[in-house]
């Protein structure tokens, strides 16, 4: 009768503590459900960084009860790059309404953690999304000290962007701008070549035209100011490779018809010339400089007819009295009308 009365003594103890425990589990499972259900109200409410902690802390909580906690941790953790996520866009919204380095900075590094905590918690669509954004904000940061005259942390700056993503054609673009302000006109020059050819691989064909026209530009200004200062062949070296670029362009052609008349070269001179009036869209300002340079052309071929012709096209604007003068005094034109 005692072993069978201790017996069901201990059964009794074990029931009763079996019992406890699952009231144990039962409370501690509606804390971590609480906790996370709070969570996601501070989420909601914008307050993210409450929301973390309370996330954070519903998963210890859930954590605990092993089995009977996994879907809480599970839950949770799905949520949290979310956040993340959240507060980075927040962050940028205060950027764009008051752009700064330091606050495009911690833009930049509220990404950054979205991206590492998407990886941690397993959320590739939150990890993937928060990198596709960082070398974007880099770009603008390097465009933000360009602007504000820093041009070798905006250098530093773009070197980031363009390791971290070497087909972002705007990026090869952007670095050209900058080294233009670096006075580096032959790696800005290289530099539109890589924009284009990166551009028109990615099919980014505004920027592939971008690159080419702003690479056109600079090496027509730079023809003009070699062909002035009478370096003609460098000039043309320079006016050729804008054609490259830009074949229809009427300023490369007239400079390159004023360095071949200022060489002598007649012919090569005319050729430019009539190239560029076909493509000069201008009215008569525009047009009488390269009619004057045509007229040069043939009064050094000794086609005076046609050189007095020319002339008296060019004879408008500044050319007005150049031009007068030479089919007056030198050519002696007749019957020539402006």
């Amino acid at each position: 009768m005692n072993i069978f009365k201790h017996s069901l003594l201990a059964l009794f103890a074990v029931v009763l503590l079996g019992a406890f425990s699952s009231e144990a589990v039962a409370q501690d499972k509606r804390a971590a459900v609480q906790t996370y259900n709070k969570a996601q109200e501070l989420a909601k409410n914008k307050k993210y960084e409450q929301s973390i902690a309370k996330f954070e802390e519903a998963i210890d909580i859930a954590q605990k009860l092993g089995a009977d906690g996994a879907d809480i941790v599970s839950r949770a953790k799905d949520k949290l790059p979310g956040v993340y996520f959240d507060i980075a866009l927040n962050e940028y919204r205060t950027y764009q309404s008051s752009p700064s380095v330091s606050q495009i900075d911690a833009t930049i590094a509220s990404f950054k953690e979205a991206a590492e905590m998407g990886e941690k918690y397993g959320s590739k669509s939150v990890a993937d999304k928060a990198s596709g954004v960082i070398p974007k904000l880099m770009y603008g940061k390097a465009s933000l000290q360009y602007k504000q005259g820093n041009n070798q942390a905006a250098l530093s700056t773009i070197n980031q962007v363009i390791e971290s993503n070497p087909n972002y054609a705007t990026a090869y673009y952007q670095k050209a701008l900058i080294l233009k302000k670096t006075d580096s006109f032959d790696s800005m020059i290289s530099m539109l070549e890589k924009a284009a050819a990166v551009a028109e691989k990615s099919n980014n064909q505004k920027i592939a035209r971008m690159a080419k026209e702003k690479a056109s530009t600079e090496l027509v200004a730079r023809g003009g100011n070699l062909v002035n200062s009478k370096d003609y062949t460098n000039a043309i070296t320079a006016l050729e490779k804008a054609l490259e670029y830009a074949p229809e362009s009427a300023d490369a052609n007239y400079w390159l018809a004023k360095a071949y008349n200022s060489r002598g070269n007649w012919d090569q001179a005319l050729n430019y010339g009539q190239k560029a009036i076909e493509l000069e869209n201008g009215g008569r300002t525009s047009k009488a400089k390269i009619y004057f340079e045509i007229a040069t052309a043939y009064k050094g071929k000794g086609n005076y007819s046609n050189a007095c012709s020319n002339f008296s096209n060019a004879a408008y604007g500044q050319f007005r009295q150049s031009a007068q003068h030479q089919m007056e005094y030198v050519l002696k034109c007749e019957n020539q009308t402006n």
